[in-house]
């Protein structure tokens, strides 16, 4: 949920001492529990800006008032040079800028260790910490960029605190200096540091990169064929690299993360832990599986929905034509159930039989959720919200599970599978409902089409949303004029239905119900690390 502009005024000198004064006093009952979510932000900060007898005009700014006083101590046991400073370009000194406000920071920011970075919004901040280059971000920027460098950032777990600029925009730009130098020179013990999912995030998305891949692999890797190694390679050489390509490393991650809570509990969190212990390479050949069997059915999904676009480039049918592209994804199938079974040592017959077991099924499950949905395709008028939502579960939730499951099951872990069940399938529905209405969001061109669900006749939940409240003629001449590019009429109608209302309402309440499902986990580790996933999965 984005911050309004009504919401993100800066006040006057005196309240803001008032806000960050009490702001102190409400986070230090919480000092040492789970980080605040944004909701729990929001509730807070609207709390404390009734107490204090101010407008909510100021509500974004009580929000970071209430964060930072979380943040604070976390922040600072966090060494320097371990620190990232981002700011906007309008606060960093050019070359020729000597006169420039506040050029001061970045220069002491530096000299203490500081990595200083301009960023425009979250994918730099989110990059720079997944490189290994800080464990702890400041940001000096007007509220929206804050709001926007820090979405992901809050997922992770990372301390982080954040000075608003007291004026937006590039010219006479003002901050509270005061605030920036104490928040930037603070240090405290080490006892402070936080519990942080970031190890492991850059773990997954390592195990991508060399040398870790081709280690992981060389165990598997076809043999060479002296006579002609290119040929026989060839479908290795693709898969491979597709395998390598892209993604968020959502499912291993998943994977590491539950084979970290069961194993090792929140002593796998600690910035100090030892990945090789946290995460033995069985382990992560596990999470390579997981991504492994995903990427193959992205390979056949891109192929059935004719897509010809994934993490922009074109997609491996388009690249290598359809036959090499269906048989880069069975080898890639293989793959994974081959690492899986390369893990019988490290973890027991009984535990790689079981996970074998489940990612069949989530492998049967996907396929018939496919299934019907090219069925529905073909005539999605007899769409219903129903339909969809069961398809979603099919091609999302167990998915979700198995990569869940896996984890847990490789540590040890005593399972509550209908528990397990209940939160991937929250996780799922409400995963593919946000997929859904982004179709409609701009957003990079070289990744996807805008409204292309609709030119594609992809059956959504928002058009069963729609089918429920409008003439099937209206959406019939809708969707063929949606084919010629035309999208307006499309948009249109889904606005005076209320359908992307409708579906903001429903995403919102399988959150919540993730969340629900998280708290109900008797073991404190298992239930924090739900509570994360369903946080970073959804928003």
């Amino acid at each position: 949920m984005a911050l309004d502009e009504t919401i993100r005024e800066v006040p006057e000198s005196a309240d803001r001492a008032r806000i960050r004064s009490l702001a102190d006093e409400l986070a230090a009952g919480n000092a040492s529990g789970p980080a605040p979510g944004k909701d729990e932000l929001r509730h807070t900060a609207r709390g404390a800006l009734e107490q204090l007898g101010l407008p909510t005009v100021y509500l974004g700014f009580a929000m970071v008032a209430v964060s930072n006083a979380f943040w604070r101590d976390r922040f600072a046991a966090v060494p320097f040079h371990r620190r990232l400073l981002f700011m906007p370009r309008c606060l960093l000194p050019g070359p020729n800028d000597h006169g420039r406000p506040l050029n001061d920071i970045a220069e002491k920011a530096r000299d203490a260790g500081y990595r200083v970075m301009v960023a425009e919004g979250t994918p730099e901040v989110v990059m720079k910490m997944l490189e290994r280059d800080a464990d702890a971000v400041m940001g000096v920027a007007c509220l929206h960029s804050l709001e926007k460098a820090f979405a992901h950032i809050d997922r992770m777990g990372v301390p982080r605190v954040a000075v608003p600029l007291l004026r937006d925009g590039c010219a006479d730009t003002e901050v509270e200096h005061d605030q920036v130098m104490a928040l930037l020179t603070a240090q405290r013990d080490a006892a402070s540091v936080s519990p942080t999912y970031l190890p492991l995030w850059r773990l997954a998305r390592g195990l991508f990169e060399e040398p870790d891949f081709s280690r992981l692999l060389k165990d598997v890797r076809g043999p060479e064929i002296a006579r002609n190694p290119t040929a026989f390679r060839a479908v290795e050489t693709v898969a491979l690299d597709w395998l390598k390509t892209g993604g968020k490393r959502l499912r291993p991650f998943i994977v590491l993360a539950a084979y970290a809570a069961a194993e090792h509990g929140a002593a796998a969190l600690l910035p100090e832990a030892d990945p090789e212990a946290v995460a033995p390479d069985s382990v992560r050949g596990l999470a390579l599986a997981i991504e492994a069997l995903h990427k193959a059915s992205l390979i056949h999904d891109d192929i059935e929905d004719g897509d010809a676009f994934r993490y922009g480039r074109p997609t491996v049918h388009c690249q290598q034509g359809l036959a090499s592209a269906i048989n880069a994804g069975d080898w890639l199938v293989g793959l994974g159930y081959r690492l899986v079974a390369g893990t019988t040592d490290f973890a027991g017959a009984d535990a790689i039989a079981d996970i074998l077991q489940n990612l069949a099924s989530a492998h049967i499950a996907l396929c018939r959720g496919q299934g019907a949905e090219l069925l529905w395709s073909e005539s999605p008028w007899s769409l219903t919200t129903a339909d969809a939502l069961a398809g979603y579960a099919l091609k999302t939730a167990p998915a979700f599970e198995a990569a869940l499951f896996a984890g847990l099951r490789a540590g040890g872990a005593t399972l509550d599978r209908p528990l397990l069940k209940r939160f991937a399938l929250c996780v799922g529905e409400a995963y593919q409902v946000a997929n859904d209405l982004d179709d409609w969001h701009a957003t990079d061109a070289g990744k996807k089409i805008f409204g292309r669900d609709v030119m594609t006749r992809r059956p959504t939940l928002l058009h069963a949303l729609a089918l429920q409240k409008s003439d099937p003629d209206i959406l019939r001449r809708a969707q063929a004029q949606a084919r010629e590019c035309r999208l307006d009429d499309m948009r249109n109608l889904y606005d005076n239905a209320d359908v992307f209302g409708q579906a903001e309402r429903l995403l919102a309440k399988l959150k919540a119900r993730a969340q629900a499902v998280a708290d109900q986990a008797p073991d404190p580790d298992m239930r924090d690390l739900l509570r994360f996933l369903a946080r970073m999965i959804l928003g």
